[in-house]
């Protein structure tokens, strides 16, 4: 389902890629969104499962960080780095990058992308989900044990 805020459509979805070598899948997944050469208006982020709580989190994240550009309060020049830095509430980019424990070998992840125009954001998801060889999880599949405990306490 596609969601809207401030003027984006964001795309969220779970599943599963298997990785071989991070900082080339990285390389790819910047190129899905036209970086470095001539960047588009919108992003995708992959990140675990294992930090996030929810689609909620990740959509307040994503307002907080365009906002931030709109006021000119952003640490970051890329949209889709403050986006990674608001998700887990880091002001480094370092700690988040560790945050969205991506490792290589089979990962849980959120595929997230973000663009003003639903056609781009439909062609980046389906670059991004071929580049990953993504395998999306059935609605409701699974929820990590770190989630259930968190449920479970409220």
């Amino acid at each position: 389902m596609v969601e809207k805020i401030k003027g984006q459509s964001i795309q969220i979805k779970t599943g599963l890629v298997k990785i071989n070598s991070l900082p080339a899948t990285i390389k790819s997944l910047s190129r899905v969104a036209g970086v470095p050469q001539s960047p588009k208006d919108g992003f995708v982020q992959v990140f675990s499962q294992k930090n996030v709580v929810s689609n909620k989190q990740i959509l307040f994240a994503l307002s907080h960080s365009l906002s931030s550009f709109e006021t000119g309060s952003n640490r970051l020049n890329l949209k889709a780095l403050e986006f990674l830095l608001t998700v887990f509430a880091c002001t480094q980019l370092d700690s988040a990058i560790d945050a969205a424990c991506l490792k290589e070998g089979k990962n849980e992840v959120f595929l997230v992308a973000v663009s003003s125009s639903k056609k781009e954001l439909s062609e980046m998801e389906k670059k991004a989900i071929k580049l990953l060889s993504f395998k999306m999880e059935k609605k409701g599949q699974k929820i990590t044990t770190k989630k259930q405990k968190i449920i479970q306490a409220f």
